[in-house]
Order: structure tokens, then sequence, then C-alpha cells
């Protein structure tokens, strides 16, 4: 039953990476892996982005239309192709290979709490069934009355103006299957919680090297509840990936100057935003981190065509479910007048500011946190100031102006404020753990120029501009 299914979400990870490859046809053997891991999300929204006005035909042919733009794509790469060596020798130094294994147990011990926890918990955690899982069987059950999923009716704890990214997924894969399984959505959980951990492998290999990328990968995979929210169906780990690849995409066109990159954050922006509330305000930091990307560059207005290439047609099609089909957001369902005493109520700030400071002192109750990464900085930052990069500034600038629209929701929450802050501060900072290693990864030393340096090896250091 697995592997039908597994085959089936193959497609739009297929057509994904072709996506990114044309968009971005760089022919260099070490972004293959790359191109790959950013076609998953890309595909993957994409594919969710076309069932949606799909959904309007009412028809039944969906996987030959997904087919034929496989076939498609294919073709054209084909035609485009350049020939390069796909395999260069790698010798490895030894602490390389200690890291490679530590990161292999590392997997293969998350892979195991994965299928546990899916076959304790097949329907997911409450989200999962009560928001994501549940709007997903009534677009699937719904036939030519799917919108009814949008009613306003559903009590706020339901969701329903939450975007469909998610839900849409596992609707259009049951359309092809011809019926429903908690398999499908079990798959799309697992594939965005290793979709995230080879994204980040695959940019920090590109930008550092395999040493650096195993360790954070290591770090990345070792947080518990990394693993569990990614294994329980929800869709913070999908807005973790969307947020991850657009600041890896600008890094990336910060290292090789390159506008088309920017057509490819774009998208990843605007699937973000496609895949949970909290991606509306990533986009807006996107727009900003563009901004700092294209400050006196004499190609700005080239750069942002580029980024608005790619963000014009899943903007479009947020904005018509925002406006025509989405009931109202819950936060702001009182009046001007309320909110003013919440922004006004001193207390609030006190509780928000103490719970967001025991997150990040003792963050998910494990080793991890802001000290110990702040040290890891101050020990091991790189003496060249990439910092400066005007990329890495780009992905600071979204990561605390993300970190302040967050705090900012808690002060004007309608909702009982300990209660908000108790389930879901833990959840929505992992939306930027990734991205905050990536950057942090990015802008401290290889962990091969420290211990076992090199006899002779290449240890494949790759620094950015």
């Amino acid at each position: 039953m697995s592997l039908p299914i597994v085959l089936i979400y193959l497609i739009p990870v297929f057509t994904g990476s072709l996506i990114v490859h044309l968009t971005w046809n760089r022919n260099d053997p070490k972004l293959l892996l790359l191109k790959f891991a950013l076609g998953v999300g890309i595909g993957i929204g994409f594919t969710s982005l076309l069932y949606f006005m799909f959904l309007f035909t009412h028809q039944s042919w969906f996987l030959v239309l997904l087919l034929g733009i496989l076939f498609l794509l294919s073709m054209i790469s084909l035609r485009t192709w350049k020939p390069f060596p796909f395999f260069e020798r790698m010798p490895l130094t030894r602490l390389q290979k200690v890291l490679l294994l530590i990161l292999a147990i590392v997997i293969i011990l998350d892979l195991a709490i994965f299928i546990s926890i899916s076959l304790r918990r097949p329907h997911g955690a409450w989200d999962s069934w009560a928001v994501w899982n549940r709007a997903a069987r009534f677009i699937y059950r719904g036939g030519a009355d799917w919108q009814r999923v949008f009613s306003d009716e559903f009590h706020w704890l339901f969701h329903a103006d939450y975007p469909l990214l998610v839900p849409l997924t596992n609707a259009w894969v049951w359309d092809v299957l011809n019926f429903e399984t908690t398999r499908v959505p079990v798959i799309q959980s697992g594939i965005y919680l290793f979709g995230s951990a080879l994204l980040l492998f695959s940019a920090l290999f590109v930008f550092r090297s395999i040493g650096t990328a195993s360790l954070a990968t290591i770090v990345l995979m070792g947080l518990p509840d990394f693993v569990g929210i990614g294994s329980n169906q929800l869709a913070d780990t999908p807005l973790a990936l969307f947020i991850a690849a657009t600041a890896i995409l600008f890094c990336l066109y910060s290292k090789y100057q390159q506008p088309q990159i920017l057509a490819l954050a774009g998208m990843t922006s605007a699937l973000a935003a496609w895949t949970k509330n909290e991606g509306m305000i990533f986009l807006v930091s996107s727009l900003i981190g563009l901004f700092v990307i294209s400050y006196k560059n004499k190609q700005a207005w080239l750069l942002a065509a580029w980024y608005f290439g790619g963000i014009v047609v899943p903007l479009l099609i947020v904005l018509f479910f925002r406006f025509k089909l989405a009931p109202s957001v819950d936060l702001f369902d009182s009046g001007l007048v309320e909110i003013w005493q919440r922004v006004t109520d001193v207390s609030r700030y006190t509780l928000t500011l103490k719970t967001f400071a025991g997150e990040f002192f003792n963050f998910h109750r494990w080793g991890y946190n802001a000290p110990s990464f702040l040290l890891y900085y101050l020990v091991l930052r790189q003496k060249d100031n990439t910092i400066g990069s005007r990329g890495l500034l780009a992905v600071l600038v979204m990561l605390v102006i993300q970190l302040l629209a967050y705090f900012a929701i808690y002060i004007i929450t309608p909702h009982d404020l300990e209660w908000h802050l108790a389930f879901s501060l833990d959840r929505i900072l992992l939306h930027i753990y990734p991205t905050a290693l990536f950057l942090l990864f990015s802008v401290t030393v290889a962990p091969e120029t420290i211990l076992f340096p090199p006899k002779g090896a290449t240890s494949f250091i790759i620094g950015t501009r």
C-alpha cells in the first residue's frame, strides 16, 4: 500500500526538481542534491495549487495532467541538458566520516521514531485531524460541495480559515488513489520532515563543507520535538521547510549573482503563505529581505522582477482563497477597542517576554538553547566577516521580523494568553529553527579546520561571498 503512495508523491517531487533546474540552469554537480531538496517543497506546493484550480473544473483526470506536466518538463530538460560529471572523487577526512556515521545513526533512529508515532497515532495530533485532515476529507468527500469546508459555522478551534497546502496534498493523492487511507498524510509528513534535513544538509554542503552539513543536520534531527512534531502530520514542518528554502535561495543569489534564483525565492515565500497563516507574515518578511538583497544594487529592478515573477501566480491564488473563500481570522474577530486594550496592557508584555525567554533558555527541554548557540558563534565565528554577506544579512533580518511579529500576535490574541503561549510557542519557534541553524553554521568555521585536519585529502570547504 505504501509503495504506490510513495510513487505518486515522486511525481510532484521530480516535477519540482525540474522546475528548479530549468529556472536556475547551472550545471554544477554539487548543486544537484540541493536542487532536488528545493524541488521537494516546490513540487508538492505547485501541485496543491494546481489541484486547487482543478477542483473548480469538477473533472477526474488530475493524474493525467500531472504526468503530462512532468513529461513536458522532462523533454525540455533533455533538450537543454549540458553534460557534466555526475561523480567526482570525494576523499573524506576522518572527522567527515565520523560525522556522516553519526548522522546516519540519527536518521535511522528518527525514522524508527517516525514509524512508531505514525503507528500509534495514524490520525496525528489534535490539529492534524481537527484542522488539516478534516479539511482534506471535506474536500475529497465533498464533490461539487467541497467549498463548504470554509463555512464560518465551524468553531474557531477547527480553523476553517487556514491555508490549504497540506489538506489539498492529501486530497489529491486520495483522488488519484480513489480511496482514503491514513498513510497518505503520514507519508506527506515524513517527506517534509526528512526533506527539511536534506535541504539543510545539501545547502551547507554547497556553502560550507560536508562536516558542517553533517553537524548541522545532526543538531536539527537530534531535537526530539522537531522529529515529534514533524511526525504528527502538522503544517509547522512544511512551513519551516519553505522558510528555510527562501533563506537559502537568497544566500544562493548572494553567492552566484544569478537573478533567476530569486524567482524560486518568490515561489517558496508564496508557498509559505499557502501553508499556514504565519506564512503570510513570512511573505512580508521576505519582501524586506528582498529589499536588503537589492539595496544599492544596479540590477535592483531586475531582481524585483524575477522575484515577483515567481511569486505572482501562487500569491494570486492565496489572495483569492483568503478574500473569496476563507472565513475571517479568529485573531481579529474582536473590535479595535478590545485590541487596543490588550496592546496597552503591560502585564501581557511581561508574561510573553517571560515565556519567550524560557523557551530560548530551555528550548524544548533539550540542550539546544540561544545561549549555547551564541557561545558556539562567539568561539567559532569566521574571521572574514561572513555575516556581512548580503544574503545572510537578509536572512537575519527576516528571522528577527518573524520573531517580532509572533510576539505581537501574542499581545493582541483574543484567547487566553497563558493557554495560547503554552500550546503554540514551542511549535512556532520550530518554524525558524532550520533557518537559524543554517545561519549559525554558515557564519562559523567548518569543523574540518579545527579537528583532525586533512592530510592531502580534500575537505570540500566552500566559502561564501
